[in-house]
């Protein structure tokens, strides 16, 4: 089992522990008293129950919350005991869900909804003109991420390119550009070491905002293009024998035909949260930056508009961005007729 799975929707399903507060049961709740005492462990805190149903993670989670309670953190040795000894009870050896134990409360908790607001760049559709560039210094680069938040002007069609990186010595050194389709997606494609690979990572022309992600590795020649924390389209080039040509200049809305000029495929829209790494960030780190978290390790520019010069035409705007609420999903494994436990971990959004 790997974490390459990143929503709660999994492709397979566990049955549930749900933990809560010992109660008495009512007369509707009656039914087969030897057949609900298998599944049923009371300790002097909590009362575990076993339901023998088959959900992801989500329909678990909700589940045990219907049922007034919640999936089973495994924090103390209690709950270690009780879900061990309900198991044992129950002849049960399939894995189950709980909860991530570092991060396991007193009560259920609805998943956190945050809205964050972002410095951003407007680049107005009434000017082809429009451009900003990073001021910072690049040395040269064996691995490259580029994470970066855009808004598509809809109603521009045309070839844009979202940033543009050239060196001295080459000027389509590394670029992200994208175009609409005639399905009305936009799809994108990176210039690596001068090679155009294919339009083919896509996400709609919606006006809506939109995170992505692109990786590259010297060492196998692997490149990655995210969108919104999924992995859209991937492939390792031959010509790539090479680092990425450091002292070059990076623009954002604009190509450079020429070192740091000669624009003529202009981006409409807005953009922000711009962040270059010298690593190729792995797929969970990309998730976790597409729900608006952090990764300073390896960071080369932090979006700061201050180290930011724009063109006239292009104005600094504010976006607030729906950042949503990371879950942690956990699968409690028996691997031994000695009832041994593994416990995985997972994070999700």
């Amino acid at each position: 089992m790997t974490g390459a799975l990143h929503t709660g929707l999994m492709l397979f399903s566990f049955v549930v522990v749900c933990e809560s507060e010992p109660t008495h049961a009512g007369p509707d709740r009656a039914g087969d008293l030897h057949e609900q005492s298998k599944l049923l462990h009371l300790t002097s805190n909590w009362a575990f129950h076993l339901f023998n149903e088959s959900l992801d993670f989500s329909g678990a989670d909700r589940f045990c919350r219907g049922q007034f309670s919640s999936l089973v953190p495994v924090e103390q040795s209690e709950d270690r005991g009780g879900v061990l000894e309900l198991l044992q009870q129950a002849a049960h050896r399939s894995p189950v869900w709980i909860r991530d134990p570092a991060k396991a409360a007193s009560k259920p908790l609805a998943l956190s909804k945050q809205y964050l607001q972002f410095p951003a760049l407007n680049f107005p559709r009434d000017s082809r003109e429009g451009f900003a560039r990073v001021n910072m210094s690049f040395p040269a680069l064996s691995s490259i991420s580029v994470c970066v938040r855009v808004q598509w002007n809809p109603e521009w069609i045309e070839v844009s390119t979202i940033f543009s990186y050239a060196a001295p010595v080459f000027t389509n050194e590394f670029q992200l550009r994208g175009q609409v389709d005639m399905q009305g997606r936009i799809l994108l494609a990176l210039i690596i070491h001068g090679k155009h690979l294919p339009y083919k990572a896509s996400f709609p022309n919606d006006g809506d905002w939109h995170h992505i992600c692109v990786t590259w590795h010297l060492s196998n020649g692997h490149w990655a293009i995210y969108v919104d924390g999924d992995n859209k389209d991937m492939g390792s080039g031959s010509d790539t024998s090479r680092n990425i040509y450091g002292d070059g200049i990076l623009i954002l809305g604009q190509d450079q035909d020429s070192f740091g000029g000669n624009f003529t495929e202009p981006f409409f829209g807005n953009i922000t949260d711009l962040n270059v790494w010298n690593m190729s960030l792995e797929a969970r780190h990309v998730r976790a930056l597409s729900a608006c978290s952090s990764k300073t390790q390896e960071l080369l520019f932090s979006w700061n508009l201050e180290h930011v010069s724009s063109h006239p035409v292009v104005s600094e705007v504010q976006a607030l961005l729906f950042c949503p609420g990371e879950i942690t999903f956990c699968v409690l494994s028996f691997i031994s007729e000695a009832v041994s436990i593994k416990l995985e971990c997972y994070h999700a959004h």
